[in-house]
C-alpha cells in the first residue's frame, strides 16, 4: 500500500506514471479486516491519498472529521494495477487515465465526486465507458464519494457494487439502468443532497440479487420521473439510521422481502439497533410480482422500518420490524393486498453453550399504519403480525381519515399476551365484527375511535382487556354485550358518544379486582367506569350491570419471614372503581340539568360522580367585548385571570355581573343538577355519590 499525507499548506499529489507495474504476489495472503480508518482529530493535517494493491480481502477507506483539512490528488497514467483488492481514495481528484489496467476481484475507488462521463477531463474521478468497463469485471466494487455520484444516460452492469455517496443521479435528466448482485447504499460522509423543486426530471431502473442499507442517508431525488427497484432476494438493513430519500419520484420496489437482519454480533454494547427509512412524496409501490418465498433471515430486536408516501400500496411482499417499528404513513391512501405480510414479530435467542447460556428476549414490536388523507384497507389474503413464539405481543394502531378496512387476518398471540390495539377511523367500524374475530386476543388495551355511524356491541358479544376505550365521534355508542376488564387489578373502562351513550338490558361492564393472593402485600384495585355524550342521551337500562367491586373488602395481615423472625404486615382492604357519569347542562327555566338516566345496577364503586359539563366558545365570547380577561392577539387566545376593569367581569375569575353562568366561576358557584336525580336510579341517594361541574374550553387555536 502507498500512502500520502497532504502538507496543511500544501495540497499534495501521489502519481503512478505510464508504463508503471504495481503486482501483488506471493504465496500467503494477509488475512487483515475492516477499514483504514483516516481521523482528522488525530494529528492529520489533510486528507490523504491511499493507494492499496493486495494479495487479501477488501478493504476500504473510511473519512472521518475531514471537514476544513486540505485534499489530495491521485494521478494514475496508462499502467497496470493487478491483485485480488485494488484500492484508490484521494480526498480530492482521483484521475484514472481510461488505458488504465485495474485488473482486480475486488475494487474500491473513492474521490470528492465521482462521475461516469465520456471523458477523464474534469475534477473527482470521471469514469469512460472503457473504464466502465474495467468495473464491471470485478466480483465487488466500491465507490465512494463525498457529494453524489452521477450516471450518464445507459445501461450498466455490475458485480456486488457498494454506493458511499449522499446521492445518485443521472447527469442529464436521461435514464439510468443498473444491473448489479448486491448493491449497497451507504453514506459514511457529512454530504447531503441539497436541491429543490427540480431537482431532476430522469429515471432509476435497478435489477438487484439483493439490496442492502448501511448508515447515513442516500438521496436519488434526482430521478423524479420514476425509481424501479427489482430485488430477486429482499431487501435488508442491518444498521442504524439508514435513509433513503427519493424526493418526488414515485417509486416501485418489487422483491419478496424488505425487513431486518442481524449482524453476527447484533448483541453487543456497541451494535446499535438497525433502521430503515424510506420516503417519497409521490406513490410508493410494494409488489412481489413473482410471488417468491421471503428469505429466512435472522432479526435483530428493536428494529426500525418506516415508509412513506402518497399512496401507498403493498402486495404480496413481507415487511419485518423485529421486536421494533414497522410504521407506514400514506398521504392519499393506504392499501395491504395479496399475500403481504406486515410484522413487528416477538424475539428470543440463546447464547453461550449448555454450561454457561443466556437468553436475549424483546416483545413484539409497534406496527402502525396510517393514512392521513382517504382510506386504509387490508385484504383477504394479508397478515398484520404483531405476536410471536416467545414473550408478550406488541401493539397495532390503524388510522384513516376515510375508513378503514381490514378482512386480512390479524395474529397477535403470543404465550404472555400483551397485545394492544388502537383504530382511529373517518367512518363507521363494525365492532361487532371486531368482538367475535378478535374480542379476546388484545389483552392489553382496546382503543377505538370512529368518526362516523355507531359503535355498536350486540347481544352475546365480548370485549377482554385491560383496558378499553370506545369513542363514537359521528354517532352513539351502543352496547347491548359484555366489556370485560377484570382481572387481579381491574382495567378501565371509558365509552363517549357524541350522539348519546345506550346499555342495554343485556350489557355488562365487568371491572372488577380479584385482588392479589392472601400472601401479596399489594393492595388491588378495581377499574374506573366512565360513560358520556356529547348530545342526546346517556341511557343505562334495567338490566345492565357494571361491576366496580374489589373482591377483598377488609384488611389483611401478612406475614413476612425475615432473619429467623415472623412479622406482620398490614395491608388494607381493597379498592372499587370510581363511576363517572358525564353529559353536557342544559339550561332551563327551573335550572341546569343533565339527560342522563340510569337504571342499571352498579356494585362496588368507591365514588360515583354525575359531571355536568358546559363548553365555552372562546372565540366567540372573546369577541363579543363582554368580559375582561380574554382577548386574541395574533391569533393567539390570551387568558388572564387577573385582569379587571370597572362594569366588567373577568371570564375566568368573576361571577357574571348581574349573576348567571356567563362566566367560568359564575358557572361553578352557580352549579347544581339536583333536578336530574329522579332520573339516577337510586345512585343520588348513595354515601359516595356526588355532583360535580366539568369546564370545556374550546379554541381551534394556541391559547
Amino acid at each position: 500500500a502507498l500512502f500520502v499525507q497532504d502538507d496543511w499548506k500544501v495540497t499534495s499529489r501521489l502519481t503512478i506514471n505510464a508504463g508503471s507495474y504495481i503486482t501483488a504476489t506471493g504465496d500467503t495472503a494477509p488475512t487483515g479486516t475492516g477499514n483504514y480508518i483516516l481521523d482528522g482529530k488525530v494529528g492529520n493535517r489533510g486528507q490523504g491519498a491511499l493507494v492499496r494493491v493486495a494479495l487479501g480481502p477488501a478493504r476500504g477507506l473510511t473519512r472521518v472529521n475531514t471537514s476544513g483539512l486540505r485534499v489530495s490528488t491521485v494521478v494514475v497514467g496508462p499502467s497496470t494495477l493487478s491483485g485480488n483488492s485494488v484500492l484508490l481514495d484521494a480526498g480530492g481528484d482521483l484521475r484514472i487515465n481510461d488505458k488504465a489496467k485495474l485488473t482486480a476481484t475486488n475494487l474500491a475507488l473513492g474521490s470528492n465526486s465521482v462521475r461516469f462521463y465520456p471523458t477523464t477531463a474534469g475534477t473527482g474521478l470521471n469514469l469512460t465507458p472503457l473504464l466502465a468497463t474495467q468495473l464491471a469485471a470485478a466480483k465487488t466494487l466500491s465507490l465512494r464519494s463525498a457529494t453524489g455520484i452521477d450516471f450518464a444516460d445507459g445501461a450498466y452492469t455490475f458485480g456486488d457494487l457498494t454506493v458511499d455517496t449522499p446521492s445518485v443521479s443521472a447527469s442529464s435528466n436521461g435514464d439510468v439502468a443498473l444491473t448489479t448482485g448486491v448493491l449497497t447504499f451507504t453514506n459514511t460522509g457529512t454530504g447531503k443532497l441539497v436541491c429543490g423543486a427540480g431537482c431532476g426530471a430522469g429515471t432509476l431502473s435497478v435489477t438487484a440479487k439483493e439490496i442492502d442499507f448501511n448508515v447515513g442517508t442516500v438521496s436519488l431525488a434526482s430521478f423524479s420521473d420514476g425509481v424501479r427497484l427489482k430485488v430477486k432476494d429482499g431487501v435488508f438493513y442491518q444498521a442504524k439510521g439508514s435513509v433513503l430519500d427519493l424526493g418526488d419520484a414515485p417509486v416501485s420496489i418489487d422483491t419478496p422481502f424488505i425487513g431486518d437482519r442481524s449482524a453476527a454480533n447484533a448483541i453487543t454494547s456497541v451494535s446499535p439497533t438497525p433502521s430503515l427509512t424510506v420516503t417519497t412524496a409521490e406513490a410508493l409501490v410494494i409488489t412481489n410480482a413473482a410471488k417468491t418465498a421471503a428469505p429466512a433471515s435472522a432479526g435483530a430486536p428493536g428494529a426500525a422500518l418506516t415508509l412513506s408516501g402518497g399512496q401507498v400500496s403493498i402486495s404480496d411482499a413481507d415487511l419485518r420490524a423485529t421486536a421494533g417499528d414497522l410504521t407506514i404513513t400514506s398521504a392519499t391512501g393506504l392499501s395491504v393486498g395479496g399475500a403481504a405480510i406486515l410484522e413487528t414479530p416477538s424475539y428470543s435467542k440463546t447464547f453461550g453453550d449448555s454450561a454457561d447460556s443466556y437468553n436475549v428476549s424483546a416483545p413484539g414490536g409497534a406496527l402502525t399504519l396510517t393514512a392521513t388523507s382517504g382510506d386504509l384497507s387490508v385484504g383477504s389474503a394479508s397478515v398484520l403480525a404483531l405476536g410471536g413464539a416467545t414473550g408478550k405481543a406488541g401493539a397495532l394502531s390503524l388510522s384513516a381519515s376515510g375508513a378503514v378496512n381490514v378482512a386480512g387476518a390479524i395474529k397477535a398471540s403470543a404465550p404472555d399476551g400483551g397485545a394492544s390495539f388502537k383504530l382511529a377511523s373517518g367512518s363507521a367500524f363494525d365492532l361487532s365484527a371486531f368482538a367475535t374475530a378478535y374480542g379476546q386476543v388484545f389483552n392489553k388495551t382496546v382503543d377505538i375511535h370512529s368518526g362516523a355511524g355507531d359503535l355498536s356491541l350486540g347481544v352475546g358479544r365480548s370485549l377482554k382487556s385491560g383496558t378499553v376505550k370506545l369513542v363514537a365521534d359521528g354517532g352513539l355508542v351502543d352496547i347491548a354485550g359484555t366489556i370485560n376488564t377484570s382481572g387481579t387489578e381491574g382495567g378501565a373502562v371509558a365509552l363517549f358518544g357524541a350522539g348519546g351513550l345506550h346499555l342495554a338490558s343485556t350489557a355488562k361492564i365487568d371491572a372488577h379486582a380479584s385482588g392479589y393472593a392472601a400472601t401479596d402485600t399489594r393492595q388491588a384495585r378495581a377499574g374506573d367506569i366512565t360513560l358520556g355524550i356529547g348530545t342526546g342521551a346517556l341511557a343505562v337500562d334495567s338490566g345492565a350491570v357494571l361491576d366496580l367491586s374489589a373482591a377483598r373488602t377488609t384488611g389483611r395481615l401478612v406475614a413476612l419471614s425475615r432473619n429467623g423472625a415472623v412479622d406482620y404486615t398490614y395491608v388494607q382492604a381493597d379498592l372499587g372503581g370510581q363511576l363517572t357519569l358525564r353529559a353536557p347542562v342544559i339550561d332551563t327555566p327551573s335550572g341546569e340539568s343533565v339527560n342522563v338516566r340510569f337504571a342499571g345496577q352498579q356494585t362496588g364503586a368507591r365514588a360515583i360522580s354525575l359531571e355536568g359539563v358546559k363548553s365555552f366558545d372562546l372565540a366567540a365570547i372573546a369577541d363579543s367585548g363582554a368580559y375582561t380577561g380574554i382577548y386574541v392577539d395574533n391569533g393567539a387566545l390570551i387568558l388572564d385571570a387577573n385582569e379587571s376593569l370597572p362594569h366588567f367581569s373577568n371570564f375566568l375569575a368573576d361571577a357574571a355581573q348581574g349573576g348567571g353562568t356567563g362566566t367560568v366561576a359564575g358557572f361553578v358557584q352557580g352549579f347544581g343538577l339536583s333536578s336530574s336525580y329522579s332520573n339516577l336510579g337510586g345512585l343520588a341517594s348513595n354515601a359516595v355519590f356526588t355532583a360535580r361541574p366539568g369546564v370545556e374550553l374550546d379554541y381551534s387555536g394556541s391559547i
